[in-house]
C-alpha cells in the first residue's frame, strides 16, 4: 500500500537493473517496510519524534533510510495502520525525524513543528547539512543538502516534483533510494538546539 501511494502521488523512482549500482524495486519495497516499522515503533513507545540509526546500525542490514526519513517529515505521507489494523498512526501529522542519533535536531524539529502548527503555518521542517557557501554576484549563497530528511512539502510540485535515486554503494551497500527535489524559493528559519556543559 505504501509503494502504491508513492506511485499514485507521482514520485519518480529512477530505476535501473544492477542492484549493486542502481536503484531497483526490491530495495524500495524494503524501504517501505522500514517506513511502516518506524511508525509502528514510534506509536508503541509513545514517541513524538524519532531517529533511525542507519549508518552505524543498519547499513549492512537494510537499504538506506532516506526515503523513509523524508516521508516521515511530511504531513502528506502514506497512511500506516497499527499492527491490529484498528488505527491510522499519526493521522494528518508528520512524525518529525532526526538523522541518526541527533536528538537535539529531533527536539528542535518537534518544537518547530508544533510552533508552526499553532501559528497556522505548514509545519514541515527538516535538518540540513551545510555543504558550501560563497559570494556569488554580490550575494552570499548557502548550499544546504540532505539526501533524505527533506519533506516533499518543501519541493516545487511536492511529491510530483520529487525523485528517488540509488544511494552510492560506497556508503549504502544494499542500495535504497534518496528523496530529492528542488526547494521552493523563499525565506528559511535556521535554528539549532544543543547541550553544552550539561545545559540545554
Amino acid at each position: 500500500a505504501v509503494y502504491q501511494w508513492y506511485k499514485d502521488k507521482g514520485l519518480n523512482f529512477q530505476y535501473g537493473k544492477d542492484p549493486e549500482t542502481e536503484l531497483i524495486e526490491s530495495q524500495v519495497l524494503e524501504q517501505c517496510k522500514m517506513y511502516v516499522a518506524a511508525l509502528r515503533l514510534a506509536d508503541d513507545f509513545g514517541c513524538d519524534s524519532i531517529g533511525i540509526q542507519y549508518q552505524q546500525g543498519l547499513k549492512d542490514l537494510a537499504p538506506a533510510s532516506d526515503l523513509v526519513e523524508g516521508s516521515l517529515n511530511n504531513v502528506d505521507r502514506p497512511p500506516v495502520k497499527s499492527a491490529d489494523g484498528k488505527r491510522v498512526l499519526f493521522e494528518g501529522e508528520a512524525l518529525p525525524h532526526f538523522n541518526e542519533v541527533d536528538e537535539c535536531a529531533g527536539l528542535d524539529g518537534l518544537v518547530t513543528y508544533r510552533l508552526w502548527r499553532k501559528l497556522g503555518f505548514d509545519p514541515e521542517n527538516t535538518l540540513h547539512d551545510l555543504r558550501w557557501g560563497a559570494e556569488f554576484n554580490g550575494e552570499y549563497v548557502w548550499v544546504l543538502l540532505i539526501s533524505g530528511a527533506a519533506p516533499p512539502a518543501h519541493f516545487i510540485d511536492g511529491w510530483k516534483g520529487a525523485s528517488s535515486l540509488r544511494q552510492p554503494p560506497m556508503y549504502f551497500r544494499l542500495g535504497g533510494g534518496s528523496l530529492r527535489g528542488v526547494s521552493k524559493p523563499g525565506h528559511i528559519v535556521w535554528s539549532r538546539v544543543f547541550v553544552e556543559g550539561g545545559d540545554l
